[in-house]
Order: structure tokens, then C-alpha cells, then sequence
């Protein structure tokens, strides 16, 4: 039997949790009392589960700009002007442009209209902007009405948002893919939809309502759907043209799903693709270095364009037709390309402007061109005229044009370019009808050759250095990070702010003068994928960091045993961000209270009433039963104890106060896994959580518990006195699926809530039913920090945003807040309470020996000849608790005499491999730093005098 196992003591069975589908729960019979259901680690760490997340901002400034490189731009050409932009930060941001602009009629259709920019007023400023996403946003689009803003991003998320509505500071959550979504278009005919597409090969139609997904095109198709990753997409009339790795474009009927036909032409990835108004000619961009133009009508490529020499990854067009275009490729070259010319002896495309990075994005508003690169700048530039004539009073010149540029080895038809009113064929070709076109190898212009008619931009919307690297130090709550300027700054996670910045500096050099001995378990991950500090708390770990008070506070100012005094770091920094949560339920329960009991009758008379010869008596109200488990900090209690329950399933019973240590007795801080202790014996007197003495008391030495045998382990649990009227958790469930956990923060608060109104009205005594966290250093959490709920579901590589908000905002949404957050988070922070499936008892542990130096003249009270004693303890504990333990073991008069009524390591000391141990070390640090080996860990001890002399 594995330490801390029940399964000598009770029946297990195995039962379906209702609420997370394929995991099973473990329900102990125990007796005829009932079964008690609890996770058990193995199956929540394979169980779908809500993440904690907090994103420290790098400035207090909401208008500092982007943080790292720009993927996505789009314009509303309204009003003044709008610049949506959105990034690798997972930012969506609006510039106003300080623009006057003005319709006016198209240029080459009287029909229509067009917006130009009568006159820039000043620089662009920030309007507003919101955290929508905690991963790299890859493209984004705008409506028709230049309302609603559309993202995809790589936590596979797709997202809405309303920059004009009263729920500007929200992202609303269209739905979701299961890998990176790379790809998204708007159509211009219609508002209801958007599409999408990712690295999961689907492509999901989805509706703007908000209904989720209106089709999806997949492997299950009619058709089979993507064969590879989609990396681009475009919408015209009931048609969808896709394509990605696969190098293949396809076309979709939205209508049916099924596929029309495809092309086949580039041989690399398809990474941009722009489709006319009218759905006949569509134009791709490839990491080939091409730019192919197609006739979806003939089922035909008309040309391919050769002069990048770089993957082209960007395009963008206002023409209807397509008939102007601009192209950017990962040098930075944009190139402007005008199909509107007659004449044979005219440039079809110039070299417009040379940016210092690869374009991820083009916007256009009247002459001004808009880029994107890998900077967290967007600059502003002046586009060039290239003065065309009406390419549509004549037909036959623009196919002339065209012809012109195809390749002299095709096999192409030139038959006419039908302009006007094609008729459509598109859907009765086949995909072996395609004819293809390969790279033009006569006939080749570079860009590159030819000077950019911009040199500079005309103007630049700044940005900021964003974080693009971490590390994290020892003591598990200060992070140093480095810039994309360079920068090596210092921060500190709890307190959520910068301590320090240390210039242009090696990060590694810093991080080695800053590190120190502390070893800590991990209670947290960090990240900077967005540009800044991102701290995500998992469940399975949250709860198994321990530190002391002297780690984050000033020494100076503490007492010894304050000093001295262990907390959990992950429930620390809960109580800091949920810390407004928990004051409004304290509130709630304070009016509630208030009301109660001034409703309640002051004396109850009941006259001579009698009932069969017997006195009727006020029933006396039942006092209120004590919480089942004392709240256990990770390794604070390290005897063999079961883990303990964590949900009492009668709401209400809860313990009276906080009075009880979360630092266990004496007795628990060395522990054995295989006999109780020898100085216990049958019948004894057992001893309260009260009864701790101060060290060198005889409870401390009582409380130990050898390692020799194979008695059944004694849990410590069994040595705390019962209260008659307690309610031990087997006897308050009474079946399994009517008593399993609560789902969520609200159902605990509900449950909790309304027994504790039931007692009041009672003549119940207490103020609230929320349980005082034990004694922890103060924290205060500033309220601009970002405040996430994330799901992480088995399988998924991404865990997805639920909820997103700051911690100042959070009471304001407590209604909706309540029903998201993780039940666990309540049984925490209001109830104390250690979940089991949150705590591995042995992963906390470590174990070892106690042995004297050799030549020392201290006894050996632990070992026999044929018999070492093997002790295990929680890896938190510090070297100063054993110091004190061995010296409870050793003759009373070396004591006496060697001590003379100091502190133990005034005179005593452990050695491990021959060096002096700090009595501050913990055991953990011992084991990195000097034991450094695996296997139970000797530690040798003798007077401090006997060093000095040897």
C-alpha cells in the first residue's frame, strides 16, 4: 500500500461525472454512512479544466500603441477616418486618422461612389483599443457598414467586435477551430456570414448573429474539402475561393458546400487571395514569388507575374474588377500593378515603396496606402497616380493588355475577355478540365531592379517595445524580461508591476547576479507571446508552492516567528485578484444577516401548552457542525493522511474561524508511510490542532512518526478531536449523483448561501459563512491588470478565453462572472479548502535520514545497526524544524549542556556531503543544491563547536 492510500479502509467504485464527460470520479464507501465523491488527480489532470490568467501591462497608458508586429489592418473611410489595426499583441486598435474626407463619384463608374481625402488636419491619435485575444491575431476584415470588426487568431478563436456600441470594451466570440485560424474574408453582397479558415483544414461559415456556424467544409464533405492547412480565402457571389499549402485554389459553392472546381498553377503556398465583385476573375499570391491572375468563368489562369523575387504575402485592392492591385512580399517591397492601360508601351507595375520588413498587411484611403509589417509602427504612405485611361470602352484593349503579359509558351486560347456580361460557366467545369500555367522563364521584371517611387513614409503611427522574452528567477514571483529595443527589466508578477530596468543589457549576465540558492516548486507558467507578462495558473499546480513571509517581506521587520511562517503562493495571488469578489460576498452576507435578523422573534411564548401529558419544548437550535477538513496548504501536513475532502455536501458546514494553523502541528512535519509513532500508544489521549507547543515542547517530538514496519498508516486526521455535533463528510452525502461537487463558482455560493440563511433564521450566530484565509503578507493588485478565464479541453493544443476582463472591473460583472469561474476558486478563497485533486501529498514530500557526523560525540537516537529510520517531510519545511527535531531527540543534558537555552542553530548543525546547511534552507534547496543526487537524503548533524575545532 502506497503512502496515504485509503483503500485498506474503504470500498472504491467508479462513476461517470455528469459534468465532465469521460471522466470518472472515485466514490468511497465508507461504512454504511454513504459514499464521498472526489476527483482524483490522475483524472483532472486528463479532464477538461479553467485556467487563471493575468496580463501585467507594460504601461499605464492606453493609447501607447501596438506592442509587437502588425498582422492586419483595415480602414472605415467614414467621418474623419478609422485605422483598425490588430497584431501579434492579440490587440485590435483604432486609429483616427484626423482626416476630412468626401464622396465622390467613381472615377471609371458613374454609378458609384468612392471616398478621397480632401485634407489631413494632424497626426493620427489612438481612439481605442482591447485585449481581444492572448495569442497573435492573423487577419482581419471589416463589414460592409463599417460597424463590426472580424479577427482570427491563433488561440482558435474567432471574434466580432463593435467598436460603436455600448460593448466597445468586448470581444464577442463567434466560435472556434480546433488549431490556428490563419484566415478570414467578409463579403461585400451579404452581412450575415463571414468565413474562415486554419491549420485544422476546415472552412467554417459563420453567422453573424452570433448563432455559431452556418456550414463547414471539411474532410466530411461531398467533396472531401482541404487536403492541407488554408492560409487564404476570398468570397464573391455564393462562392468561396480557398488556398494554402496544398498549392491548389479551389472553389466553394456556399450555398451546397460542395466544390465547383479548382486551379492548379503555384508551387508553393497560396498565401493571399483577392476575388472581384462579380466573381469572375480572382487574383493569388504565393510563397513562389507569383501573383497569378484567373478567369473562374474559362476556368483558366491569364497570367502569371514574376517580378517579386521574394514570397508575396500580402494583397489588397479597391477596384471592383481587380484591375488595380497592390502586392507586398516578405523583403518589404509593395508594388502597385494597373491592368487600366492601353498603350503597348507602358509599365504595368512599379516598385511603390521598400519597408524595412516583410508586409503582413495593406489598407487604402483615398492616396494614402497603409502598411503593416513586423514592427509595431504602421506608417502612412503617399500612393503615385499612374494616370489610366477607361479600360471599359473597350474591351478589347484590356484583353490586349493582358495578352500581352501572358507568357509566349502557353497554350492558352486569347480568345476574347468577356467584360461586359459573361455568361457564367464556372459550375460546369470539371477538375480535370483545369489548365494550368507554369512561371514565365523569358520574360521576367523585377521589382527589385527599380527604385521605389516613396522613399520615406509621410507619416507613422508609433508603437512600443513589447516583450519577446522572459525568465523566470528562483523565487518563482520576480520575472526578468527583455524587449524588442533591448531592454532587460525586472518585474514582479505578484505585485504586478516593474521593480527594475537595467538598460541594454545581456539578460543572462543579470539573471546570473540576481539568482539565488531559493528553490521553489512551480505555481505558475509565464509567457510574452502578446509583447507583455502574461501569468497563467493551472489547477494542477496552483496549489503546490510554498514560501515563507521573510521571502517577500523585509526581514528587518518581521519577528522571528513571522519569519518563519509559510504561505501558499498560488492562493496568495488569487486572494489579490479575486480580492473584490470576495469582499462583495462578504457584503451580501452582511445585509442578508442585517435583514434576517431583524425579522427573527425576540422570545417565542408558548404558553401551557401540552401534548400527551408531556411539556411541548422549544426544539433547542442544533449548533453548527464544524467543516469536515481543515484547510491543508500543499506539504504543510506531511503524514500519510488521505487527502482530504475538499466539498462538504451539506452547504453550510463550514468551521467557526480561522484559528486553526495551516502550518500543521508539530507532529506532522516528519512523517512515515509505514507504522505510527512509537512513542503512541493504544488509547492515548489524542491532541488537538491547538495543542501545538513552541519548539523544543514535548508535542513536537510526540507527533513524530517512525518508518519501521507494515502497520496500516495512522492519517493525523484521526488524531483530532471530533466535536459531538460535527459532520464528518461520509455522513452528509448520502448518493453519489445528487452530491457531486457544484459545477461552477455560483452553485458553491448558492449552496453555501442558502443553509447559512437557513441557520439564521435558526438563531444561527454567525456573520457569514465565508472561512478567513489564514494569515498571509498583504497584496494589492493594481485594477488596470487584465483578468482571463481560460478552458483548456484535452486534445486541443490552445486552451480558449471564456471570460476577459481587469481586475477593477470584475464586482461589475459579478452576476455574469459567477457562473464561469471554476468551482475550485470558491472552494479556496471562501471556503479554505484544499481540493484533492489539486494536491499531490507524496509530490510534496521528500524523504531522508538523520545520522551524527562522523567523530561527533552526539548520540544517535534515530538508527540501529540493522535498522535506519527513513523520515519524509513536506519539501517546503526549513532546516531550522529539523535542527529543532534532532535536538528533541538527543540526551536531555547535552542539550542542557550545549545549548544552554538557545535557539538550536546557535550550537547545532546539519552537514550534507560535508557542507554546513543555512537553517534557513528548505529541504527542497537542499536536495538542487547539495544533495544533487536521487535516493533518500542522509543528513548528518553535530555540534557547531566540534566544526570550529576541526
Amino acid at each position: 500500500m502506497t503512502p496515504g492510500d485509503d483503500s485498506a479502509n474503504h470500498n472504491e467504485q467508479l462513476q461517470h461525472h455528469p459534468h465532465f464527460p469521460g471522466t470518472c470520479i472515485r466514490v468511497l464507501l465508507t461504512g454504511n454512512k454513504g459514499p464521498r465523491a472526489a476527483l482524483t488527480p490522475a483524472s483532472f489532470a486528463q479532464m477538461s479544466r479553467l485556467l487563471v490568467r493575468y496580463t501585467i501591462p507594460l504601461t499605464e497608458s492606453e493609447a501607447a500603441g501596438h506592442r509587437l508586429g502588425v498582422n492586419a489592418l483595415a480602414v472605415d473611410p467614414t467621418g474623419s477616418g478609422t485605422l483598425y489595426s490588430a497584431g501579434r499583441d492579440g490587440v485590435i486598435a483604432a486609429w483616427d486618422l484626423s482626416m476630412s474626407t468626401s464622396r465622390c463619384a467613381n472615377k471609371f463608374n458613374d454609378s458609384e461612389f468612392e471616398y478621397q481625402v480632401d485634407q489631413i488636419h494632424g497626426p493620427s491619435r489612438m481612439k481605442t483599443s482591447i485585449q481581444a485575444d492572448t495569442n497573435w491575431i492573423n487577419q482581419m476584415s471589416i463589414s460592409a457598414d463599417y460597424q463590426t470588426v472580424y479577427t482570427c487568431s491563433s488561440d482558435t478563436l474567432v471574434k466580432a467586435w463593435r467598436p460603436n456600441s455600448a460593448q466597445q470594451d468586448k470581444a464577442v466570440t463567434l466560435g472556434s477551430h480546433g488549431d490556428y485560424v490563419k484566415c478570414l474574408t467578409v463579403p461585400k453582397f451579404t452581412t450575415d456570414w463571414i468565413a474562415t479558415g486554419g491549420l485544422d483544414r476546415d472552412i467554417v461559415l459563420w453567422d453573424t448573429a452570433g448563432t455559431g456556424e452556418r456550414m463547414r467544409i471539411n474532410e466530411h464533405s461531398v467533396d472531401g474539402g482541404m487536403k492541407q492547412s488554408v492560409y487564404a480565402l476570398a468570397a464573391g457571389p455564393n462562392m468561396l475561393c480557398s488556398g494554402g499549402i496544398e498549392k491548389v485554389i479551389r472553389l466553394w459553392d456556399t450555398r451546397s458546400a460542395q466544390r465547383i472546381t479548382k486551379f492548379v498553377g503555384h508551387t508553393d503556398n497560396v498565401r493571399a487571395i483577392l476575388c472581384s465583385d462579380d466573381g469572375k476573375t480572382f487574383v493569388s499570391a504565393s510563397s513562389d514569388s507569383t501573383i497569378k491572375i484567373w478567369d473562374s468563368t474559362a476556368g483558366r489562369c491569364l497570367h502569371t507575374m514574376t517580378f517579386h523575387s521574394d514570397p508575396i504575402w500580402a494583397l489588397h485592392s479597391e477596384h471592383p474588377d481587380l484591375a488595380v492591385f497592390y502586392a507586398g512580399d516578405r523583403s518589404g517591397i509593395v508594388s502597385k500593378t494597373d491592368l487600366r492601360h492601353v498603350g503597348g508601351d507602358k509599365t504595368e507595375s512599379i516598385a511603390l515603396l521598400k519597408e524595412s520588413s516583410s508586409i503582413n498587411s495593406l489598407a487604402l484611403l483615398g492616396d494614402h496606402l497603409f502598411t503593416a509589417t513586423a514592427s509595431s509602427s504602421i506608417n502612412r504612405w503617399r500612393d503615385t497616380e499612374t494616370m489610366p485611361t477607361d479600360p471599359f470602352d473597350d474591351p478589347e484593349n484590356l484583353q490586349a493588355s493582358l495578352s500581352r503579359m501572358e507568357t509566349q509558351n502557353s497554350s492558352i486560347s486569347r480568345s476574347k475577355l468577356s467584360v461586359n456580361g459573361a455568361t457564367r460557366r464556372v459550375s460546369t467545369f470539371s477538375a480535370a478540365s483545369v489548365v494550368s500555367l507554369g512561371l514565365d522563364s523569358e520574360r521576367r521584371a523585377s521589382v527589385e531592379s527599380l527604385e521605389p517611387k516613396r522613399e520615406a513614409p509621410e507619416a507613422t503611427i508609433q508603437g512600443q517595445a513589447g516583450l519577446i522574452a522572459h525568465v523566470m528567477l528562483s523565487d518563482r514571483i520576480h520575472v526578468l524580461t527583455r524587449d524588442t529595443a533591448g531592454v532587460v527589466s525586472l518585474w514582479n508578477i505578484a505585485q504586478c508591476q516593474k521593480v527594475k530596468d537595467y538598460g541594454k543589457v545581456d539578460i543572462e549576465h543579470v539573471e546570473d547576479t540576481l539568482q539565488s540558492p531559493l528553490a521553489i516548486p512551480s505555481w505558475c507558467s509565464v509567457n510574452t507571446r502578446v509583447g507583455a507578462l502574461t501569468v497563467e495558473m493551472d489547477p494542477r499546480n496552483l496549489l503546490d508552492a510554498e514560501t515563507y513571509f521573510d521571502t517577500v517581506l523585509d526581514k528587518k521587520a518581521l519577528d522571528f516567528d513571522t519569519r518563519n511562517r509559510r504561505f501558499n503562493l498560488g492562493k496568495w495571488m488569487l486572494n489579490g485578484l479575486f480580492k473584490g469578489l470576495i469582499d462583495a460576498e462578504l457584503l451580501r452576507d452582511s445585509v442578508e444577516c442585517s435583514r434576517l435578523r431583524k425579522r427573527r422573534p425576540s422570545k417565542l411564548d408558548l404558553g401551557d401548552l401540552t401534548m400527551n401529558g408531556g411539556g411541548l419544548e422549544t426544539p433547542r437550535p442544533s449548533a453548527g457542525g464544524t467543516r469536515s477538513a481543515m484547510m491543508q496548504t500543499p506539504g504543510s501536513s506531511v503524514g500519510l493522511a488521505t487527502p482530504m475532502p475538499t466539498y462538504n455536501a451539506k452547504p453550510g458546514h463550514t468551521r467557526q474561524s480561522s484559528q486553526e494553523p495551516t502550518t500543521p502541528v508539530a507532529g506532522d512535519y516528519f512523517a512515515d508511510s509505514h507504522g505510527k509513532d512509537k512513542n503512541e500508544k493504544d488509547g492515548s489521549e489524542p491532541t488537538t490542532p491547538g495543542g501545538m507547543k513552541t519548539p523544543g515542547g514535548g508535542s513536537f517530538m510526540k507527533g513524530m512518526k517512525w518508518m519501521r514496519g507494515n502497520k496500516t498508516a495512522k492519517s493525523p486526521a484521526a488524531d483530532k478531536v471530533t466535536p459531538k455535533d460535527a459532520v464528518t463528510p461520509a455522513a452528509v452525502l448520502k448518493s453519489a449523483p445528487a452530491d457531486l461537487p457544484p459545477t461552477n463558482f455560483k452553485e458553491v455560493v448558492e449552496r453555501q448561501r442558502k443553509h447559512f440563511v437557513e441557520e439564521e433564521k435558526d438563531g444561527g450566530s454567525r456573520k457569514t459563512w465565508i472561512v478567513p484565509l489564514d494569515p498571509m503578507p498583504p497584496l494589492i493588485v493594481p485594477k488596470q491588470v487584465e483578468l482571463g478565464i481560460a478552458d483548456f479541453k484535452p486534445g486541443e493544443g490552445e486552451a480558449k478565453d471564456i471570460y476577459r476582463g481587469s481586475v477593477g472591473g470584475l464586482t461589475s460583472e459579478l452576476s455574469k462572472v459567477s457562473s464561469i469561474l471554476p468551482a475550485w476558486l470558491a472552494q479556496v478563497l471562501l471556503l479554505n479548502e484544499m481540493p484533492p485533486a489539486m494536491h499531490n501529498l507524496e509530490q510534496a514530500k521528500l524523504y531522508f535520514c538523520f545520522a551524527p557526523l562522523p567523530g561527533s560525540k552526539l548520540g544517535d537516537p534515530f538508527n540501529q545497526p540493522d535498522n535506519v529510520m527513513r523520515l519524509g517531510a513536506a519539501r517546503s519545511l526549513r532546516v531550522r524544524k529539523a535542527l529543532t527535531y534532532i535536538s528533541q531527540r538527543l540526551e536531555s543534558s547535552v542539550v542542557e549542556q550545549e545549548g544552554k537555552g538557545g535557539n538550536e542553530e546557535d550550537w547545532l548543525e546539519i552537514r550534507v556531503n560535508g557542507t554546513a546547511v543555512d537553517p534557513d534552507w528548505t529541504l527542497l534547496m537542499v536536495r538542487r543544491h547539495l544533495w544533487k543526487q536521487g535516493g533518500d537524503m542522509r543528513l548528518e548533524y553535530q555540534l557547531k563547536s566540534e566544526a570550529a575545532t576541526s
